[in-house]
């Protein structure tokens, strides 16, 4: 987009993409040409109104700045309405169009390896998970249950054929994709069936704990649990939570002291 009026000559284009502070902005860059000749890159973070102006705000270490001699503050480049929202717009359309190009990849495999100092294990997909939540759902399932899926991940894997990108000396591994999904959805599957049984077991001890209690007309204690104290005028740590059936069908929590 060209910028030109009596005042000013500005160009500016969608020269790439940033990772900040974990978001991924489109990146632009501004090439001004008069009053001053100096090239600066921003993204749509850096828009802002000031005094009733509205613009592209530069570093004081840009280009931009050190050419205009702003010494240490920051400096608004002021542009039309139709400039502004041509930025918004474009940068939208980039990040969409990138969403769609990360959806449509399909990893072929994964790269891991465990460090000599700590022994956790790391590992990604030969593809960026840039918009991909789904690979790094999996990436965070695998890291955390190590122990678990250590001996098939092992016998499942050969040396990785790319070994110049790394910068350390430990030799990384890799690992067919669709052995990384399956292992990642076995560890799914094995807590949703712990987290059932446990659902089932407390049912049951919830319905027995009111028969009990209508039987005998008086609480009975379906569980018990701890939690930290919060009474900062007492000496107590922690605090014993305990939940009751009570003999109407209502439920009700106690939380006492442990002193």
């Amino acid at each position: 987009m060209i910028i030109s009026d009596a005042k000013k000559e500005i160009e500016i284009e969608l020269t790439g993409t940033s990772h900040n502070n974990a978001m991924i902005l489109a990146v632009f860059t501004m090439k001004v040409s008069r009053p001053f000749q100096a090239t600066a890159k921003f993204d749509v973070y850096d828009i802002n109104t000031e005094q009733g102006k509205t613009g592209v705000k530069f570093s004081c270490y840009s280009d931009i700045a050190k050419t205009l001699k702003s010494g240490k503050k920051d400096v608004l480049v002021t542009l039309p309405d139709d400039a502004i929202q041509w930025i918004r717009n474009k940068s939208e359309r980039h990040i969409e169009c990138l969403k769609v190009d990360a959806a449509s990849k399909t990893p072929a495999v994964w790269y891991w390896n465990n460090d000599n100092e700590y022994y956790a294990l790391h590992i990604f997909p030969d593809i960026s998970m840039d918009f991909r939540e789904d690979l790094r759902v999996i990436q965070t399932i695998m890291e955390k249950n190590q122990m678990l899926i250590w001996d098939a991940l092992v016998a499942n894997s050969r040396p990785a054929e790319k070994q110049s990108w790394i910068h350390d000396n430990t030799t990384w591994m890799e690992v067919p994709a669709e052995i990384v999904e399956q292992l990642a959805q076995d560890i799914v599957d094995a807590k949703n069936i712990k987290t059932q049984a446990r659902k089932a077991e407390y049912e049951a001890k919830e319905a027995d704990a009111f028969q009990k209690a209508r039987e005998a007309g008086e609480k009975v204690i379906i569980r018990k649990w701890t939690v930290p104290c919060e009474d900062e005028e007492e000496e107590c740590s922690t605090d014993i939570v305990v939940e009751y059936a009570m003999p109407d069908g209502s439920k009700k929590t106690e939380q006492h002291h442990t002193w």
